[in-house]
């Protein structure tokens, strides 16, 4: 009897978390084609440029949710931001990005000025301080960051910190100039005597 009561209580859990976590198995969508069947289910409109909803795949959400649940898990998966207007239209929009930091010099610590700090569509400037702030598009962006004399920094936006500004450094790029080697010149005004000695007429000097 309590085998039976233990069998029933694990098949009855299995069950809650096949219910919670429905959403999260199965084959993984377009988002396009996952906002159609939601459309198609709770008569809604969505409203959105295609670039914005590029890239992004997602297991359907659970039929069964209500559309604010929906539209929560959909957020959840997309990083979207999803708003709910009048008459059942839905605004579909990116959030607002932005990637700040400090640029440093990694041997001396001191700030970089008027560094250019690159993204896909916009670049920013380093002030006296080394601190820039760049506005982006989406998470999936390289950043570039030149200045002339340091090396240059490729990184996806993922490698950076975005809770804060967080100190970037920059390795210097030391350029060895090549040897110069002057010979074989001649000097107006510098005359060798027959004595071995020198006579210089200072109004003939002058370098050949």
């Amino acid at each position: 009897m309590i085998k039976k009561r233990i069998h029933l209580l694990i098949l009855f859990s299995l069950l809650i978390a096949f219910n919670i976590h429905g959403q999260d198995t199965g084959s993984r969508l377009p988002l396009i084609n996952v906002l159609e069947e939601v459309q198609n289910q709770f008569g809604y409109q969505f409203n959105y440029a295609s670039e914005t909803v590029e890239g992004y795949s997602l297991v359907p959400p659970n039929k069964e949710s209500s559309i604010t649940k929906t539209i929560q898990y959909l957020q959840e998966q997309t990083g979207l931001n999803f708003i709910i207007l009048n008459d059942n239209f839905i605004s579909i929009k990116r959030p607002n990005l932005e990637l700040c930091g400090y640029l440093k010099d990694k041997d001396t610590q001191e700030p970089i000025e008027k560094a250019t700090v690159q993204g896909r569509n916009n670049a920013a400037i380093s002030d006296e301080n080394g601190y820039f702030i760049l506005k982006l598009s989406s998470k999936n962006e390289e950043i570039t960051v030149r200045h002339i004399g340091y090396k240059t920094l490729n990184r996806d936006y993922q490698f950076f910190k975005k809770d804060t500004c967080s100190v970037i450094y920059l390795l210097p790029q030391h350029q060895q100039l090549a040897e110069i080697i002057l010979s074989d010149f001649l000097v107006q005004g510098i005359d060798k005597l027959n004595d071995g000695s020198f006579q210089i007429d200072f109004d003939r000097f002058g370098i050949l």
